[in-house]
C-alpha cells in the first residue's frame, strides 16, 4: 500500500469522524490528523535524503513542505476541537434591541430525598448521643450521691453508737444513780454527754428526751471527710 494512500485515508478517516455526533469524535480526528502529519514529515524527509537536487534547493522544497504540513495540522487540530457556537446576525440584532425581560424566578432550593434522609438521620444520631451522654450523667450523679449518703450513714450510726457507749461509761463511773436512768427512761445529762463526744472528735450535738430517748444533730463539718 502506498504511503500516500495511507495518508490520504487518515485524513478522510478523521473528517468522517467529525461528521459523526458523539463524544470520541474530536479525539479520534485529532489522533487521525496527528498521524496523518507525521506520515508526511517522514515521507519529506525521507525524500530530501533521497532527491538528486542540489543541496539548497533541496533545503528549500524540504522547509516548505515541513511548513505547509505545520500549518495543515494546527488547522486541522483547530478545526477538530470543539469550538463554542457564534450567535447569528438574527439573534445579535435581537440582543441590541432594548427589551425588558421578565423578572427571573428565585430558584427553589429543595433538598433530594436522600439529603433529607441524611440529614434525619444525622438529627436523629446526635440526639441519641445527647440522651446517653445525659443518662450516662445521671447515673455517675446518682452513683456519687448513693456513695454519700451511704457514708453520711455510716458517720451517723458510729455517732450513735458512741452515745450509747458513752451512756454505760457514765453510768459505770457515777454513784448514785437513779433506777430510771438505770432502766433506760431517763437520760444521761446533756453537758456529760456533749462534752465526752467532743473530747472523742464526735461532731454531733446530744440532747436527752423525757422517757429516756435522745436526739443527735450534726454539728459544723460533721460529715466532713
Amino acid at each position: 500500500m502506498d504511503i500516500s494512500t495511507v495518508i490520504v485515508g487518515l485524513a478522510g478517516f478523521g473528517a468522517a469522524a467529525l461528521a459523526v455526533d458523539r463524544p470520541a469524535s474530536p479525539a479520534v480526528a485529532k489522533l487521525c490528523f496527528f498521524a496523518a502529519a507525521v506520515l508526511t514529515a517522514g515521507a519529506a524527509i525521507f525524500w530530501g535524503s533521497e532527491t538528486t537536487l542540489s543541496p539548497a534547493a533541496r533545503i528549500g522544497v524540504t522547509g516548505v513542505m515541513s511548513a505547509v504540513i505545520g500549518i495543515a495540522l494546527i488547522e486541522s487540530l483547530r478545526w477538530a476541537s470543539p469550538s463554542p457556537t457564534k450567535p447569528s446576525s438574527m439573534a445579535t440584532h435581537r440582543e441590541r434591541t432594548p427589551n425588558i425581560a421578565p423578572a427571573a424566578s428565585p430558584a427553589l432550593n429543595i433538598p433530594s430525598v436522600s439529603e433529607t434522609l441524611a440529614r434525619e438521620q444525622l438529627a436523629d444520631l446526635r440526639n441519641r448521643q445527647s440522651s446517653e451522654r445525659e443518662a450516662t450523667r445521671r447515673a455517675m450523679k446518682q452513683k456519687q450521691d448513693d456513695a454519700e449518703n451511704d457514708r453520711r450513714r455510716k458517720i451517723s450510726e458510729t455517732a450513735t453508737a458512741q452515745v450509747d457507749r458513752l451512756r454505760g461509761e457514765y453510768l459505770n463511773s457515777h454513784d448514785g444513780v437513779s433506777s430510771a436512768m438505770q432502766a433506760g427512761t431517763e437520760p444521761v445529762p446533756d453537758d456529760w454527754m456533749n462534752t465526752r463526744l467532743k473530747e472523742l472528735s464526735v461532731r454531733w450535738t446530744y440532747a436527752g428526751q423525757p422517757g429516756g430517748g435522745y436526739t443527735l444533730a450534726p454539728g459544723p463539718n460533721a460529715f466532713e471527710k
